[in-house]
């Protein structure tokens, strides 16, 4: 009855690849009855691999299989190089011929992050140029933060950047006008998500934009755009001016005080800081002098 309303029933087999996908989207069509694979492929390679399991328990995990015959996948630098018989030739860039990204071992580089599980299957983490260095050093896959916050009330469509002060920022294409407490509603929803991210993760900073964030012909975020005219300064942007909580549920003040002075005492030690030099809000590297090794010594 459900297919019937939406795309009918004559739908034997769905294929998705080009970009990770939402695992609550692989649920979704699945759920409907929809046999939903994902692969991957590239215009450079063609289709390298499809996830053909018959188990729908496998094919939500948004797993993209694993390599096809004559197909070589590994990961190094967190990053898809594939052996394949069919990489292109070269490319016309500006009316000359440009060469393919393949290294010395003939692997080409997808550009692509990636991970491969105990069982040979591939997972789609995101894009080389879309990570973020946080502010500890660890990377930041946008397109998987941005998963956890899909479901914003109210939010059509949404994009995680850095500002210039390498905070996580979220921008919202919203449904306007919001009210005061629609945007409670949005800020409470953010704060839970935020309760379950480490620190250097959480969105810092929430930005409603009215107009549609672009996408390209083929409906991706062009990223790098929004990224430039968002540092720019270009965006009209109105901040939510609700507050993004960080909560730490359970504890007590006096508990959060004895933790606090522990952790002064050993930035103090590792940096040789005087105490009262330390603020809760100082950055390790910016404000006190530190760098990776010492960050590695606190922790």
């Amino acid at each position: 009855i459900i297919q019937n309303k939406i795309l009918g029933t004559h739908i034997k087999f769905l294929i998705t690849g080009g970009a990770s996908i939402s695992k609550d989207t692989m649920k979704l069509i699945n759920g409907l009855g929809y046999e939903l694979h994902n692969g991957f492929g590239m215009t450079e390679i063609g289709i390298t691999s499809v996830d053909l399991s018959k188990d729908v328990k496998t094919r939500n995990s948004g797993s993209i299989g694993k390599p096809l015959f004559d197909v070589t996948y590994k990961i190094e630098n967190n990053e898809l190089l594939i052996n394949s018989l069919y990489i292109h030739k070269y490319r016309i860039i500006n009316k000359q011929c440009v060469a393919p990204l393949i290294d010395e071992n003939g692997f080409f580089h997808s550009e692509d992050i990636a991970s491969v599980d105990e069982n040979g299957n591939y997972y789609l983490l995101g894009k080389m140029k879309d990570v973020i260095i946080a502010s500890n050093g660890e990377n930041i896959y946008t397109e998987q933060e941005e998963k956890l916050f899909d479901n914003l009330t109210r939010v059509n469509d949404l994009i995680i950047v850095a500002n210039k002060n390498e905070e996580i920022c979220l921008l919202l294409n919203v449904d306007y006008p919001l009210m005061d407490n629609e945007k409670d509603v949005i800020a409470n929803q953010i704060s839970k998500i935020n309760d379950t991210l480490k620190d250097a993760f959480k969105v810092k900073h929430v930005y409603i934009k009215k107009e549609k964030l672009i996408r390209n012909a083929s409906l991706k975020l062009k990223r790098n755009e929004i990224r430039q005219l968002f540092l720019s300064d270009s965006y009209h942007l109105q901040e939510l001016d609700k507050k993004i909580e960080f909560k730490f549920d359970n504890v007590s003040t006096n508990e959060l005080t004895k933790v606090r002075e522990i952790i002064f005492d050993i930035f103090s030690d590792v940096l040789y800081v005087d105490k009262k030099d330390i603020a809760l809000e100082s950055h390790i590297i910016k404000d006190l002098n530190g760098d990776s090794f010492s960050y590695m010594s606190i922790v």
